[in-house]
């Protein structure tokens, strides 16, 4: 299940090799898109064995940026200076105290043509696609799931059950008698709990409270999810009416 609007090139490969690993064994891997996978989103989901996205979900963005901030101005203002030591002729290419001089803009520019390269390349022959096309909706350009759709980038449009049917078909299994877990498992208390750390199970769940309405949110689908019968609206989202 991803629900991500990108991140880091290095990780975003690493879970694309797992998934991989996860097909050469013989298991059958479905991506299922959430509200945004988009970028590093798209990299991990693309090598699954198909893709099922909701026709709103935001992904695609097949592209990389890169760059940092220079604050050296703005902590002039407050009256605070800095320092540094560096060894060698990049060492401090990423220190927010300077622009970039036009050797490091080279250098940045190159490491992300690599990148984007190797990200476009792995796409087409993930989804199947000649460069040329795979070209065409990428350097990115953000999609909605049902525009993925058309351009062959997902192959279903459709929520979490959805992707399990196609999981289920894959594996050829019974979806009406196979019992499906989600991982990681939180429990009622931690669904209003701010995360210990972000390894906590409940941080891949729920992510960072955002104050007290947040947790009381959480409290609600929490009581929902323990079968109390309470349920959380979204202000898109009709609750079930009943005409007498």
């Amino acid at each position: 299940r991803v629900d991500s609007p990108g991140g880091s090139a290095v990780a975003s490969d690493a879970i694309r090799s797992e998934v991989l690993a996860l097909r050469a064994a013989g298991k059958p891997v479905v991506a299922s898109m959430g509200t945004v996978a988009a970028s590093g989103g798209y990299y991990i989901s693309m090598g699954a064995d198909r893709i099922v996205a909701g026709a709103a979900t935001l992904t695609g963005s097949i592209g990389v940026l890169a760059g940092k901030q220079v604050t050296a101005a703005g902590l002039a203002r407050l009256g605070i200076t800095t320092g540094r030591v560096s060894y060698g002729k990049y060492a401090d290419m990423w220190a927010g105290s300077r622009p970039f001089t036009e050797d490091e803009w080279a250098r940045l520019e190159g490491w992300l043509d690599r990148i984007y390269t190797d990200f476009t390349g792995k796409a087409a022959a993930d989804r199947g696609l000649e460069p040329d096309a795979l070209e065409a909706v990428a350097k990115g350009r953000v999609w909605t799931g049902a525009d993925a759709l058309e351009r062959g980038l997902v192959d279903r449009i459709g929520g979490l059950s959805v992707a399990i049917e196609e999981a289920c078909e894959l594996a050829s299994l019974n979806r009406a008698s196979t019992a499906v877990r989600v991982f990681p498992k939180v429990g009622p208390l931690d669904r209003f709990t701010p995360p210990e750390n972000s390894d906590a199970p409940t941080q891949a769940v729920l992510g960072e409270p955002a104050g007290p309405a947040a947790l009381w949110e959480r409290l609600v689908a929490a009581l929902g999810w323990s079968g109390t019968g309470w349920q959380s609206y979204g202000v898109l989202t009709m609750p079930p009416l009943e005409l007498r």
